[in-house]
């Protein structure tokens, strides 16, 4: 299966394609990077629960990608649900 968006990962495998399809040009700006890395945490989040085999290694992802937004924002990701508020 070829990876055109982020909410078609089922398995680490695809979310993994899905990173490497979906990443913004280099001089992407700051929010296209934050959105990105927002989507990818989000992303690791359901492939944990959908590739029970590879859910640790998803959840690691998830906290990865959300230390990338609190680089990028210098702000806490953990604070929202992946930036949105509630």
């Amino acid at each position: 299966m070829v990876v055109q968006a982020h909410d078609e990962a089922v398995t680490l495998a695809d979310a993994r394609e899905a990173v490497f399809v979906l990443r913004p040009k280099v001089d992407a700006t700051t929010s296209e990077w934050v959105a990105f890395h927002r989507a990818n945490a989000a992303m690791y989040e359901r492939v944990a629960e959908t590739d029970q085999r590879h859910h640790w290694e998803a959840l690691y992802w998830v906290g990865y990608e959300m230390r990338q937004v609190e680089k990028l924002t210098r702000k806490p990701e953990w604070r929202s649900s992946f930036g949105e508020e509630g």
